[in-house]
């Protein structure tokens, strides 16, 4: 298995990263993963889209550009070369050597950027088995953009403690109690047959690629969706709820904060309809 690091692709156990990397030394990067089906990323040019968003942000900050040929040739490489023609691919971007803290900059930082190929199984398996989420006691703050965008450690932090606790992933609340996001994805509760998902501005969660994708296809289906927050209230009366992400795509929800769901109807066909408008795209890149 190989890795691409600033370009260059290296056997995994060759490759290395300076101890003063920010990476290592405050955790501080930016980490993205997209699906890979045939070789190519699917809707590459939406996260291409979402990293410019994340880099150009006050909490990120960092003048980098990501260049969508380039990963997509980057990708095409390593499929070929590790024999993994639908994975999922691992973009890390980090501020670099000696970047203590991104606002004190006083040089343009040396970007560290690394990509790699993860088999794509063990996402299947959530997907097909139903997740299981745990509510985590990390209160996310009016302001706190570490839950919007996949930077640092905190929500690392929240899954290594949900997988301990002997869950798949953890839940980030607000202030209120209000479900925001998973680690890396986005959550919709199921209420009346209608769907409800906290707004991205107003609640301040993840821009997902997938919930754009969700959105679009409940316009199709007629089913009615709610951006609004997801109360303690509303997760009452909720049948069911599922998770998006770029990985698993769309997964149900087997189990939330103790409360057990065994059917799944509404989340089956969100499954269904992304893996398949998914599939019939072409790269626009």
């Amino acid at each position: 298995m190989h890795v691409i690091i600033n370009g260059e692709m290296l056997p995994r156990d060759l490759a290395k990263v300076q101890v003063s990397d920010s990476l290592i030394s405050t955790g501080e990067a930016l980490r993205i993963s997209f699906r890979v089906h045939n070789s190519l990323p699917l809707r590459l040019e939406r996260h291409i889209d979402r990293l410019a968003l994340a880099l150009s942000s006050p909490y990120i900050a960092l003048p980098f550009a990501v260049s969508g040929r380039t990963l997509q040739r980057q990708i095409s490489e390593l499929c070929a070369r590790d024999g993994l023609y639908d994975a999922i691919a691992h973009y890390i971007i980090s501020p670099g050597e000696n970047a203590a803290l991104i606002s004190d900059f006083r040089d343009p930082p040396k970007v560290t950027t690394i990509l790699y190929l993860e088999e794509i199984t063990p996402y299947r398996k959530l997907t097909e088995n139903g997740i299981r989420l745990w509510i985590s006691p990390f209160k996310r703050v009016r302001g706190d953009l570490s839950a919007v965008f996949p930077y640092g450690s905190k929500p690392l932090q929240a899954t290594r403690m949900a997988v301990r606790e002997g869950y798949d992933d953890a839940v980030i609340t607000d202030e209120s109690g209000n479900l925001l996001n998973v680690c890396c994805g986005n959550l919709f509760a199921v209420v009346d047959g209608a769907l409800i998902t906290p707004h991205l501005q107003k609640d301040g969660v993840y821009p997902g690629v997938m919930r754009e994708l969700v959105l679009s296809e409940a316009a199709k289906m007629g089913i009615v969706v709610y951006q609004e927050p997801l109360t303690p209230e509303v997760c009452v009366k909720a049948s069911e709820f599922f998770v998006t992400s770029s990985a698993l795509e769309v997964a149900f929800v087997r189990e939330i904060g103790g409360r057990i769901f065994r059917e799944f109807p509404i989340s089956a066909k969100f499954q269904l309809a992304c893996i398949e408008q998914l599939l019939s795209e072409k790269p626009a890149i």
